[in-house]
């Protein structure tokens, strides 16, 4: 059996680290970054996390897609009408050209919005790695993970439920693992920390599991000596793509799952869905908000916990003044909603195995896996506001 981390930008924003795409966006205005998807161009200072950026960029990319076919009247987001036409205004080289050319110069645009990433998360991986006994932070942080119901005692039935899985298979076939949707350092720091052998604290016990070797960056990561092909942003699917376009070769380079499979295969998503599907007992979900551009991650997931083979616990930041026990049922009510709405072939059954099976854990700045003396700087998301920047 597996026990499977799926770590996103929640664990590095409660690590104290400024990785939303808004805290990008400032520092990409402030130092005269300029590009077509940048939201500075079209006023969209609303949007925070990256998977809400990486939903409007389709949108933006297929309008102009649309402005240079002469079909304005079918663009989605209207209001940015006039945006669109100034940008092509300011870049008549590429709209001279035949479609092919306009649609590789998007391309290339995008690639751009990657490459400022990869510089502003460049500055805050050397402010990490700088940080004075930093491996001990993680370190702690690792016994933190480690103790599975630390945050849910009073669920006796969830607790006896995981206890139960485990029991059921000897320590030699129990495995721990860590998928990351990060770029930064931190997913590497904590995998670094796990020996051989672990402890897993579950019902007051502690369980035997062996490392099983895997730290999987699902979206590339920064440039190392290990890795330089960089980060990726992008799409789930070449389908959401104007009909008219997606044909062409350099389509596929949207979508972040065929940029990695051109990269290094397709082996590092078969990896991430063979531990997710075939062995995966308990997935621990922190800080993650599944965009779009991961339904395939969360299918894996969900696929799971709906066929009672898993159980799911999501970690997920909530800043709210209802009881712990209103909260948790309303986090979990979230969940389930957003799992709806994303997949449309779920029966009923599905529906109360995935219900039985999920674990929904809200955070706080007082309630967290991550408590705060473990925070590499205090930048954290209720106490973001009169901070000064760490970059």
């Amino acid at each position: 059996m597996n026990l499977t981390y799926v770590l996103g930008n929640g664990m590095d924003l409660q690590l104290g680290l400024p990785t939303r795409f808004s805290d990008f966006y400032e520092w990409a205005q402030k130092n005269g970054k300029e590009n077509m998807f940048l939201p500075h161009t079209y006023n969209e200072k609303c949007i925070e996390d990256w998977a809400d950026y990486e939903s409007i960029l389709i949108d933006i990319f297929n309008d102009y897609l649309l402005v240079f076919s002469n079909r304005s009247d079918e663009i989605k987001i209207n209001k940015y009408k006039k945006f669109y036409i100034e940008q092509l205004k300011n870049n008549q080289e590429p709209l001279k050209k035949g479609k092919e050319e306009f649609f590789n110069f998007l391309i290339d645009e995008v690639d751009n919005v990657s490459n400022m990433l990869q510089e502003y998360l460049q500055l805050i991986d050397s402010r990490i790695k700088n940080i004075k006994d930093v491996e001990v932070i993680f370190y702690k942080l690792k016994e933190q993970f480690l103790y599975i119901d630390r945050l849910f005692q009073n669920d006796t039935n969830s607790r006896e439920k995981i206890n139960n899985y485990v029991g059921k298979v000897g320590a030699s076939n129990r495995h721990i693992n860590i998928i990351t949707l990060n770029y930064t350092c931190t997913s590497e720091l904590l995998y670094n920390t796990f020996k051989n052998q672990e402890n897993v604290k579950i019902n007051r016990k502690n369980n035997i599991f062996n490392n099983g070797n895997s730290l999987i960056y699902l979206h590339g990561r920064l440039p190392s000596l290990q890795w330089n092909e960089g980060i990726t942003i992008g799409i789930h699917s070449i389908k959401e793509i104007d009909e008219n376009f997606r044909d062409l070769e350099d389509a596929k380079y949207l979508v972040k799952s065929e940029k990695m499979a051109e990269i290094i295969g397709s082996r590092v998503y078969s990896n991430a869905k063979r531990i997710l599907s075939n062995n995966a007992n308990i997935i621990i979900c922190y800080g993650i908000s599944f965009g779009n551009s991961d339904r395939s991650l969360l299918a894996a997931v969900i696929n799971k916990a709906r066929k009672n083979g898993a159980i799911i616990i999501f970690y997920e930041y909530i800043n709210s003044d209802k009881s712990l026990a209103r909260t948790r049922m309303h986090l979990k009510s979230k969940i389930v909603k957003r799992i709806t709405s994303s997949f449309s072939d779920l029966t009923q059954e599905d529906m109360q195995n995935i219900k039985n099976n999920l674990i929904a854990v809200p955070i706080n700045d007082n309630i967290n896996l991550i408590p705060k003396e473990l925070r590499l700087f205090d930048y954290a998301p209720e106490n973001i506001q009169n901070k000064e920047p760490i970059i």
